[in-house]
């Protein structure tokens, strides 16, 4: 069953931490829109892996493959110790795959989302050499 809380539809019943991202990405979509970025796809599944927002930036020309991280007021950690070297490596996976299944031939980046207590802090292209 669809539920739409806060504009973000969830499908079953969800745990607060997946209520907490569903939002949190709502939220860095928005911001996105906001820069004039065009958002291609979210939650999007490549193998085993995950993007959780693919969106066009077209002042680089290039596409920006977001992972994003929420946490909720009060946690003691801020979200961007979460992304590893090995989320990294899964996410350049996932947008190589992306790239090669659209047969996309323009530029590409890794970038990150962080939310917290309802602030988005963007970070552009968390590895330049690993940019496409």
């Amino acid at each position: 069953m669809e539920r739409p809380i806060f504009g973000v539809k969830l499908i079953g019943v969800a745990s607060p931490a997946r209520l907490s991202g569903a939002l949190g990405e709502a939220q860095v979509v928005r911001h996105l829109r906001g820069c004039g970025m065009t958002v291609l796809g979210r939650n999007v599944r490549l193998g085993h892996d995950e993007i959780d927002v693919i969106a066009f930036d077209p002042l680089d020309r290039v596409v920006a493959f977001v992972e994003v991280k929420t946490r909720t007021h009060g946690e003691r950690y801020r979200p961007e110790l979460n992304m590893t070297s090995k989320k990294r490596s899964r996410m350049l996976r996932a947008a190589r795959r992306w790239v090669s299944e659209h047969g996309y031939d323009g530029g590409y980046r890794l970038d990150a989302a962080y939310v917290s207590d309802s602030r988005v802090e963007y970070v552009v292209d968390l590895d330049p050499m690993t940019n496409g």
